[in-house]
């Protein structure tokens, strides 16, 4: 059976105009799925919906996941992938969103060990890594390595969702328990842990020609473009080549707003 996928995503503010060159970039290259988004202003180019003022746009960022239960989840597809409005395609991944979740319910890219002999960062998000490790165990977490993740972007099966959410914000919530305040992320990692029957599966190096985060600078305060550079693995800081098809342009948020704003005023 074909699977309908769409991909999604929620902006505000300088965020729409991010969302534009995101969606642009997005039919630029040539995609043709459904592109799902909610924002405070109109945006071109997608099937756009006004943000739901039922749903609080929390600095946790746990919003993604009242939207995907809420919203998403009575819409007509069966694989939605979440993608944060300061990314930008450079061109037309060689694989779909199928071959990267593969027979998993839910995919994030894992990106760097917390655990391991590399381990070179003390902490994820504050919390040293024995204690994080701790809280997956406890979890429900087995594999040896464990790692950290980017919110950024991710996919979940519609038959997931529901379990997708609960899961999310008990872990959270376990956190919470021991004053250990965390943004939505980490239970995004916890998720591709916890549901990954082959955790490399997941593993960011496998997938340098489709998606990485640009968080050391390459394209800061630039559009990026489709070409070789250089990865540092974040609690590592191993490098690896990446040319990916999708980046995360984190630090290139100044250029993603006027290339929006522009495309919005002349439609070029």
């Amino acid at each position: 059976m074909n699977k309908k996928i769409c991909y999604w995503s929620i902006s505000w503010g300088d965020y729409d105009y991010m969302c534009q060159s995101l969606v642009k970039s997005f039919k630029d290259v040539g995609m043709t799925e459904d592109f799902i988004t909610f924002t405070e202003k109109p945006i071109k180019d997608c099937i756009n919906y006004r943000l739901d003022p039922s749903i609080n746009l929390d600095q946790l960022q746990f919003f993604k996941f009242e939207y995907l239960k809420r919203r998403m989840q009575e819409m007509d597809y069966d694989i939605f992938v979440f993608i944060d409005a300061d990314h930008y395609f450079v061109r037309k991944p060689e694989i779909s969103p199928l071959d990267v979740i593969q027979d998993s319910p839910w995919h994030s890219f894992l990106e760097s060990p917390i655990n391991s002999e590399k381990t070179k960062r003390p902490d994820w998000w504050q919390v040293p890594n024995h204690i994080m490790e701790t809280f997956m165990r406890k979890s429900g977490v087995l594999s040896k390595e464990i790692r950290n993740s980017n919110g950024g972007f991710w996919i979940c099966q519609k038959e997931f969702i529901d379990q997708a959410t609960v899961l999310a914000y008990e872990f959270h919530n376990k956190l919470r328990h021991y004053n250990i305040i965390v943004p939505e992320e980490v239970s995004i990692a916890y998720l591709s842990h916890l549901m990954s029957p082959r955790l490399e599966d997941r593993f960011l190096e496998n997938f340098t020609n489709y998606w990485a985060s640009d968080w050391t600078e390459t394209f800061k305060d630039t559009v990026p473009n489709d070409r070789e550079w250089e990865y540092t693995s974040y609690m590592t800081y191993e490098k690896i080549l990446v040319k990916p098809a999708i980046v995360h342009a984190m630090r290139s948020k100044k250029a993603l707003v006027e290339l929006g704003k522009k495309y919005l005023s002349t439609g070029i």
